[in-house]
This record gives C-alpha cells, sequence and structure tokens, in this order.
C-alpha cells in the first residue's frame, strides 16, 4: 500500500468525501479503511430499518396491519415492527459497540411506512436503561421521523404513538439541529413527545418549524427559556403572527432567521409595549423573508430596528410590483439597513408577468424611468448584491462608474429585468471594463450590455484578463458573435460560466438567441481547450 495511504488523517478524508457504494467497498479492501468507511456509512440514518439489521434474525418479525387515518382519510396497510421472542441485553451489544456511536443524522426520509411497535420501543427503553438517545448517543441533526407524508393524518393516531415512543431513543443531549415534521393534524402523545424533548436538548441552537397548522401558543411556548435562549438559527414555514414574531425579536442569541409566511404581521400590533427596554434582535446577522407583496416587505421591514447589525438580508416577493412599490422598498431598505453591516442583499420576485418582446413592447418607451438603486450606494460593504425584479433596471454610465466607489469589495453583482427584451441596455463594453478594473474582487457578474459598439479592434482593457467566473448576459442584444467572442477571449479568458435567460420569443428575438448560442457553443468549446 501506498505510503500515503497510511496517513489516517488523509484515510479519513477521503472516506468522507465517498458515496454510500464507494465507502462500502473500500471498508472491505484494507483494515486501515474499516472504520473511516464505516464512520461515513453510518453518518446518516434515513430510516429506522438500518438499525434493525445490526439484531438477532430471531428477534423480531414485521407485522402487516389496518391503519386509519384521520379526517376521514381512507385505511391503508403499514408494517409493524413486534417482538417474536423477549429482549436481551446482549442482542444490543453489536449495534452500540460497533455501530450507535458512528451516527451524527436521523433524516427519516424513507418512503415505506414502517412502524416500531409500542412493545419493541418499550423493550428497547428498559434495555438502555431509559438513556435519552441511546440508539445514537453523538446524534447532532434531528429531522421527524416521516415528516414528508404528514403521517398523523395519514396513517392515524395508533402509528402517531408508536413514532412518538420511538422518538426518545434516538435523541441524545449532543443534538443540534431539529426539524418539527409538517402536521395536519397534531395528536396530544406528538405534542407532549416533541414539547419534552425540545425541553431536554441542552446543545440545540438550530431549530426549523415546519408545522403548518401546529397550534401557535404551542409553538410561541417552545421559544420561551430555557430553549429560547439558546437558539441562533430558526426557520419556519408555519404562519408568523404579531404575537410570534414578538417572542422571535427576544431571543438573545438569535443570529439567523428565515421566515415563509409572515402574512399574519400587523405593525402596530407587533410594536412593543410602552416602557420596554429590550433591543429587538439584539444578535441577528441574517434575515431571509418571504412576502406575497410589497405590503407586507414594507410592513416587516419596518418591525426591523435601524440599529440592527444584518449582514445579509433576502427578500423573496411573489407578486411583481409596480415602480412606485419597487422604489419606495429601496428607500425603506435604505432607512432600516445599517450601512456598516449590511454585506449582502439578494432580492428577487417570483410572480411572472408575460414577456415583453421587440415586437410586443410599448410604442413609446421612457428609457429614463427605470428604477433608481443609487440609494443602494450607502452600503459600501456590499460583497453580494443580486436584484431581479419585473420592473425594468437600467443601470446609466453615471451609476456604473460609481458601483467602484460604492462598493470596492462587490464579488458578486447581478441586475436583472426578466422578460424585458425590448430595453436596449444605457452601457457597453467600455463601461464593463471600467467595472473590473475597478471591483478587483469581482468573481460574478450580471449586467446587460450594449454589444453592438464592439468593433472587434483595440478593445483588450490592461487589466486583462479579469477573474471573473461567471457571466450573466441576460437579455442582451447582439449582432456579431465573432466580435463578442473576440472580446470575451481578450478579456475574460478566466470566465468559465455564461448564463442567460431562457428564450421564449419569436420572430427577430429569436435571432438575438441564436446568436448567443453561437457564442455559448464556441465559448464552452474554448474553455475545454
Amino acid at each position: 500500500m501506498h505510503q500515503a495511504l497510511q496517513i489516517p488523517e488523509l484515510i479519513r478524508t477521503v472516506s468522507e468525501a465517498s458515496d454510500i457504494n464507494d465507502a462500502l467497498a473500500v471498508s472491505l479492501t484494507c483494515r486501515a479503511f474499516l472504520e473511516p468507511a464505516l464512520d461515513r456509512i453510518w453518518h446518516t440514518l434515513h430510516s429506522s430499518r438500518e438499525i434493525i439489521s445490526c439484531f438477532p434474525e430471531d428477534l423480531w418479525e414485521v407485522e402487516l396491519r389496518d391503519a386509519t387515518g384521520l379526517k376521514g382519510n381512507a385505511t391503508v396497510q403499514v408494517e409493524v415492527l413486534v417482538l417474536r421472542r423477549a429482549l436481551k441485553v446482549a442482542d444490543l451489544e453489536r449495534y452500540l459497540t460497533k455501530y450507535s456511536h458512528r451516527i451524527r443524522s436521523f433524516v427519516g426520509s424513507s418512503p415505506r411506512a414502517f412502524f416500531f411497535s409500542n412493545e419493541v420501543s418499550q423493550a428497547l427503553q428498559m434495555a438502555t436503561e431509559y438513556r435519552p438517545g441511546a440508539l445514537a448517543p453523538h446524534l447532532e441533526s434531528f429531522r421527524w421521523p416521516y415528516f414528508t407524508e404528514r403521517y398523523e393524518t395519514t396513517y392515524g393516531r395508533e402509528c402517531g404513538a408508536m413514532v412518538s415512543a420511538f422518538v426518545p431513543l434516538l435523541l441524545s443531549p449532543t443534538v443540534d439541529y431539529f426539524r418539527l415534521p409538517y402536521f395536519q393534524a397534531v395528536l396530544p402523545i406528538t405534542l407532549t413527545t416533541m414539547q419534552l424533548a425540545l425541553s431536554r436538548l441542552p446543545k440545540l441552537t438550530k431549530l426549523v418549524v415546519s408545522t403548518l397548522e401546529a397550534p401557535l401558543p404551542w409553538i410561541q411556548g417552545i421559544l420561551q427559556v430555557p430553549l429560547g435562549n439558546q437558539l441562533r438559527s430558526i426557520n419556519m414555514d408555519t404562519p408568523v403572527t404579531a404575537e410570534l414574531l414578538l417572542c422571535l425579536k427576544a431571543l438573545p442569541q438569535l443570529t439567523s432567521l428565515c421566515l415563509w409566511n409572515i402574512s399574519g404581521i400587523v405593525t402596530t400590533d407587533a410594536t412593543p409595549t410602552t416602557g420596554s427596554t429590550s433591543i429587538p434582535f439584539p444578535s441577528l446577522l441574517d434575515l431571509t423573508f418571504f412576502a406575497e407583496d410589497y405590503a407586507e416587505v414594507a410592513a416587516f421591514l419596518q418591525l426591523t430596528p435601524a440599529t440592527n447589525n444584518i449582514r445579509r438580508l433576502d427578500i423573496t416577493v411573489g407578486d411583481p410590483g409596480v415602480k412606485v412599490e419597487v422604489q419606495a422598498t429601496i428607500d425603506t431598505i435604505r432607512r432600516r439597513m445599517n450601512p456598516r453591516t449590511l454585506a449582502s442583499l439578494h432580492w428577487v420576485e417570483t410572480g411572472q408577468q408575460p414577456r415583453q418582446s421587440i415586437q410586443t413592447a410599448p410604442i413609446d418607451v421612457d428609457m429614463h424611468s427605470a428604477v433608481d438603486i443609487s440609494p443602494f450606494f450607502l452600503f459600501k460593504n456590499l460583497t453580494v448584491f443580486k436584484v431581479s425584479i419585473q420592473e425594468p433596471i437600467q443601470l446609466s454610465p453615471t451609476e456604473a462608474d460609481q458601483i467602484p466607489l460604492a462598493w470596492p469589495m462587490i464579488h458578486s453583482l447581478k441586475l436583472r429585468s426578466p422578460g424585458r427584451a425590448h430595453l436596449v441596455p444605457l452601457i457597453d463594453y467600455g463601461h464593463i471594463l471600467s467595472l473590473l478594473n475597478g471591483c478587483r474582487s469581482l468573481r460574478k457578474l450580471g449586467l446587460p450590455f450594449d454589444t453592438a459598439r464592439l468593433s472587434g479592434l483595440k478593445e483588450t482593457s490592461p487589466g486583462a484578463p479579469y477573474s471573473l467566473t461567471s457571466l450573466h448576459i441576460d437579455d442582451c442584444l447582439i449582432y456579431s458573435p465573432t466580435r463578442v467572442l473576440a472580446f470575451l477571449k481578450a478579456n475574460l479568458r478566466k470566465t468559465t460560466r455564461i448564463a442567460r435567460q431562457a428564450p421564449d420569443d419569436d420572430g427577430e428575438r429569436s435571432l438575438f438567441c441564436q446568436r448567443w448560442d453561437i457564442v455559448e457553443k464556441e465559448w464552452a468549446a474554448y474553455c475545454s481547450s
């Protein structure tokens, strides 16, 4: 065996980078690979079936039972593990000594309806002396079993109770990440299990709440002490009301917050009571939220104190806004975010409007009525700036020249107005080169620019080649693929990816797309040569 493969750290690195099948094959080749490969194989459990395989075959058997779902769901057949004989402590020895300590994550994603009967769970608890997390003593990440299937509604009360009896065998005090399931109906035994389990996880810092219909008082309850004082990351799919938001704002160590339903928030209801001395979101650094419209965006941002230390702001809006709403949002961000700390801004609209091709564009177009992004120049520490909205963003030459001064450390810059093919960019290749000269940290760029002025002569910048790795051209107009390729080869030889909006227009627009097809094909061949 090569001497390098005798280095334990190298063997472990190789094993950790392998998939399960490769790790299994490697574990059978040499004793030196056995332990690291087993750690990789057992790192993540996708179901409880993997545990069963380590016990004697005569210990239990599988029964087929009929389970009646809640809310009138039809009866379905499930597999239930039951004891065939008495469980002995010696039956657990192989699993506990060789495999249990390797498990770090339980994702519970098996699609098969398989359950440990209550008698099996009780026998395992007694055999392990009721130690919390006895079957996975070093578990770090836990996702509630069958969380994608809404199993209580589908499989009913009995199956919900069986899952609740089995969960404590996995939940070790070492758990750092906990994901609650999607529930259409929450049984009392399930609520009891989750409440008590969360109160006994001293190292838990990351919580994902996907329970769309869970009782809000219960969710607010788990955010109280002691758990609330240790949580650092919360991701919520559940509707957020003003009362729940007040609980979130008071969490002292919360650094990352992601909210996917803020429709219940009303500014006046969420205002702290007079005399409160607590600072809202005292430790918050990363804020992500989804809003149905710009009214929700404004209401939520007003709840964020201007003295915050937020470094990353990620906004997703469902309904595209008109210019006055977009401009008002820009002004609100300018007023509510801290210019000294904000380093990343990602703003995207998910709603779609019909694309405007050259044939369907308005007869009278005001090129100077585009969204003004200059208020963002206040944030001097931006390294990521990505905006993709329906309202046109026409970067002017003056604004392009200001970017190196305003954002000297910018790493990723993308401004997109999907479906606005009729708008000719106000900047050309010269502004792009000037931008790259002034922003030496820039690696990802998405700015429409006018390629029609490329002559193919003396268009190589003294600072080339630049370190740009990705160029998003979107709806740039193009007349000469040959000249564009010459420009790219002269200045952007390190760029390995050219991306653009998927075309769906007809006529003249399709001709532009065909030209960019040529550029993409030729550039891919150039990069691979």
